[in-house]
């Protein structure tokens, strides 16, 4: 009772119920083009939030990136994380910032420095606003990443980066600076397809290591009620936003130029 409760006070919830009664009071009154909007509605968010509809979009993404363990004993020059794992730096926290869902970005790159990978560990151009201000990722975490003794290893920051394109650029001079001839990219397996083309039209042989995997992935022991839900939940809806924005940035990074053509 107490779950099913709780599902009742999420938004989405509160939404799709709202939604559905308006199609009813609408079907009910005959006004059929009030009523047949109200129903693509309700069907829509149903079918993003409550079904694997688009944990399955967003495994096509990921798929090429699975099982990909012998990539993650290969030496490289430098382990590049990309950002994007922080949501916020608050100084009541503990640690002095609050992690994202994505933060398994940031383990999996101290997981491959810890593997003997490399021992140069490059933190991406990811950064949180504070007031006017925008401090880099960077800034909140590395007293967190020092008292992991990760050593022997040297750390890089790539500054603040408006987008993958620009953390491509950076690694790039970062290469030429350092002689550097291959890194190691870690980011979010949905986001890996277009971080690598990026990089790569940067010109920066990257080895790829995919983690914070998303999609949806059939288990042979889960129950019909584990993929079909009986009320939308955010976190699906979460999943169709992030197959879209790498959908849509796909496109723009082809547009501008940012990854070749026929990639």
């Amino acid at each position: 009772m107490a779950h099913l409760v709780k599902q009742l006070l999420q938004p989405v919830v509160v939404l799709w119920l709202v939604l559905l009664a308006l199609f009813v009071w609408q079907f009910y009154r005959r006004q059929s083009r009030a009523a047949s909007i109200s129903a693509l509605l309700v069907f829509g968010l149903y079918l993003a939030g409550a079904t694997p509809f688009s944990g399955w979009l967003l495994a096509g993404l990921e798929k090429p990136y699975v099982n990909m363990a012998e990539a993650h004993r290969q030496k490289v020059d430098a382990v590049v994380v990309l950002g994007g794992y922080l949501v916020g730096g608050q100084r009541y926290e503990p640690v002095g910032f609050d992690v994202s869902r994505h933060f398994d970005r940031l383990l999996a790159g101290m997981e491959m420095i810890r593997s003997g990978n490399s021992e140069q560990l490059v933190i991406g151009g990811g950064s949180i606003r504070r007031g006017n201000s925008r401090i880099p990722e960077y800034e909140l975490v590395r007293g967190w990443l020092e008292a992991q003794k990760l050593d022997p290893v040297t750390l890089w920051d790539l500054g603040i980066c408006a987008n993958t394109r620009e953390e491509a650029r950076k690694v790039f001079d970062m290469m030429e600076d350092n002689q550097w001839e291959s890194v190691m990219l870690v980011t979010s397996a949905w986001h890996m397809r277009r971080a690598e083309a990026v990089f790569q039209n940067a010109g920066v042989n990257v080895l790829t290591v995919a983690c914070d995997f998303s999609g949806f992935y059939p288990n042979p022991n889960s129950s019909f009620l584990d993929h079909y839900l009986l009320f939308p939940q955010a976190s699906r809806l979460d999943s169709l936003r992030m197959y879209l924005q790498e959908r849509i940035g796909w496109l723009y990074y082809r547009s501008r130029g940012w990854i070749k053509p026929g990639v």
